[in-house]
Order: structure tokens, then sequence, then C-alpha cells
């Protein structure tokens, strides 16, 4: 499923539970067409995501050239370190994981003619956000789309210092609760706006 970056819904209103904290008990299919919100030619998951969630995608857009961005995790709020890239260390999500890459790799076979892959744990330049917005505005210009290959794409951009290592942000605990009960509340439009 492609959601425009327009849509005025929040997460929670476009699977139909009530809040985001019931998403996965919810439905046990909720995942079989997993969304992805198109903003320019950049997809990015609103959900968790897996080795085939992301060739959708490449099956709508059957005649178009694609990069596709893997080898990291994603969360609701990406951690940062003191130089504004990612926090390789953070416990929570253990951000750079070149096991991700690999696993996505048999479902490339099929798009080789029309599919780069790049690991973004092994570039330095791919680990801040500002980095990213480069790189797809970059491959944009070469009239190819980019889907990032990793869970909560659409927060990739929605970083944070607070986060505390191994907190689970939904906890009205944890020191990312606000933050986070802030974004599952806010509509896509809202977050592409923001946060895009």
């Amino acid at each position: 499923m492609i959601i425009a970056s327009n849509d005025t819904r929040t997460i929670a209103q476009i699977f139909g539970v009530p809040s985001i904290k019931q998403l996965y008990s919810a439905n046990n299919g909720i995942f079989n067409d997993l969304p992805f919100v198109e903003v320019g030619n950049v997809f990015a998951s609103l959900t968790i995501t897996g080795p085939d969630s992301w060739p959708t995608i490449m099956d709508h857009y059957a005649n178009d050239n694609f990069v596709l961005l893997g080898g990291r995790h994603g969360n609701y709020i990406n951690p940062i370190g003191g130089n504004f890239c990612l926090d390789p260390n953070d416990l929570a999500t253990d951000v750079n994981d070149p096991s991700h890459i690999s696993k996505d790799l048999p479902n490339t076979l099929r798009y080789r003619n029309r599919l780069e892959i790049i690991d973004v744990s092994k570039r330095q330049d791919l680990q801040s956000s500002a980095g990213l917005m480069k790189f797809c505005h970059d491959k944009n210009q070469e009239n190819k789309k980019v889907i990032l290959a990793w869970c909560y794409g659409i927060f990739t951009h929605v970083e944070s210092q607070v986060v505390a290592h191994g907190d689970d942000v939904s906890n009205p605990d944890s020191l990312s609760y606000p933050q986070w009960n802030r974004l599952s509340r806010m509509s896509i439009s809202d977050i592409v706006e923001r946060h895009w």
C-alpha cells in the first residue's frame, strides 16, 4: 500500500485501531500489504518491515529505477550522538546492522537491472539525517526512486539525544515518551511537513 505524503490520517487511523499501541495486536494480517509513504521519490515505511516489505513498491513502479538503502534499523525516535550522527551504540535499536542488507539480497535478484543496493552501515555520509536527505535528493536528480528499507522509515529524520539506551519509548515513564506520544498522534502530512 502506498500512502500519499499529504494523507491527513494518523498511523492508528490507517490501520483502523484506537491507538498506535494496539497496532501489532489488532490483526494478524495487518502487514500483508505494508504501507509505505511516498515523500517525493522516497518511500518510507510506517511500521516494522522485513525483506518482503519493499518489493511491492518495485512491482507497483515496474518501469522505474530504484535505490534500496538498507543495513540499519529504524525507530520512532532515532538516537544520535554528539556529532548529530546515528548512535551506533544505542541498545534500543543497534542502528547499524549489516545483516539486514543480507536479508534483502535474495529479493533483489529479480530487480537487478533497475535496482542499486546500498548498505548505509558502511557509508559514513549516510549516518546523519542531513546526509540521507542529500543522498535522496541527488538520486532523485538521477531520476531514481529511493526506498528506505528499515522499520519506521517515516520517522528517519526524527532524532534525539534524549533517547535512553534500551528504553521503550512508548512507556509513560520513558524519557522519550512525550516525544513519542506527540508523534503517534500526528497525521502523516504533519510528520512529513515537520520532519522531511
